[in-house]
């Protein structure tokens, strides 16, 4: 065999050694991406609701809204406007708006055996962090909200809300205000109690948790596609 030949055949049996130095760097580069990726939060998702697709003028609450994972249970009515050309019987006036909720335990305005009234709005998975609203309530309407979790346990409760009657003849509901209630944990309903018929709600949203944590967020794999191409860019530049 010529030495030329010789020489080509043992160069080319002869594994290429990687020195420590990039042997410690695609270790530091993998662990980076790989706790990056544990680190990202789950994703979230919203639901939303705004009463403005009601199937009547007035319509008590109950699995209406089941399609976005809410039940309703007590003393809660779907409600239209009647202004507004919303169609509907319910006044209350609300920019932009033709449905809301009242909370009411006879919507005619028959006899009530409790001068206090509540609703119950649970939400299959529960919710996290904090929970939003728009709602109106009138002088006197003594209101309270309170958020539990699947065990039964109290995560937390506002009261004192701000009231206001309506200046303009015949209208009952025009001041509406932004409420949110911010919490830890995980919480699986809300209930709002006040003097009956003296409270709305309206636009409630609630941030649910993810149904997976299995799939990494956008970040960690950016992060992940990063850490690998500099790993290949050491390797191209030993190579040279």
């Amino acid at each position: 065999m010529a030495l030329r030949d010789r020489l080509f055949t043992v160069r080319s049996t002869t594994p290429t050694r990687i020195p420590s130095t990039e042997n410690d760097m695609r270790t530091q580069l993998i662990a980076l991406a790989l706790t990056a990726a544990a680190l990202q939060p789950a994703a979230a998702d919203t639901v939303s609701l705004n009463f403005e697709n009601l199937s009547a003028a007035a319509v008590q609450l109950t699995t209406q809204f089941s399609g976005n994972g809410v039940v309703f249970s007590g003393d809660a009515w779907g409600v239209k406007s009647r202004y507004n050309g919303c169609g509907g019987n319910a006044s209350f006036l609300h920019t932009g708006s033709c449905g809301a909720v009242l909370l009411a335990d006879n919507v005619s305005g028959g006899p009530i055996s409790n001068p206090y009234s509540d609703f119950t709005v649970s939400l299959a998975g529960g919710f996290v962090n904090e929970v939003s609203f728009a709602y109106s309530a009138l002088s006197g309407a003594d209101v309270l909200i309170q958020l539990f979790d699947a065990t039964g346990s109290l995560l937390a409760q506002v009261g004192n809300l701000t009231t206001a009657n309506c200046a303009s003849t015949g209208v009952s509901f025009c001041n509406w205000f932004d409420g949110s209630i911010a919490f830890a944990g995980v919480a699986t309903s809300i209930v709002f109690s006040a003097i009956d018929q003296t409270l709305m709600i309206d636009d409630l949203k609630f941030t649910t948790p993810a149904a997976s944590g299995t799939v990494p967020e956008p970040g960690s794999i950016a992060l992940a596609l990063g850490a690998l191409g500099a790993l290949a860019w050491t390797r191209k530049r030993h190579s040279r």
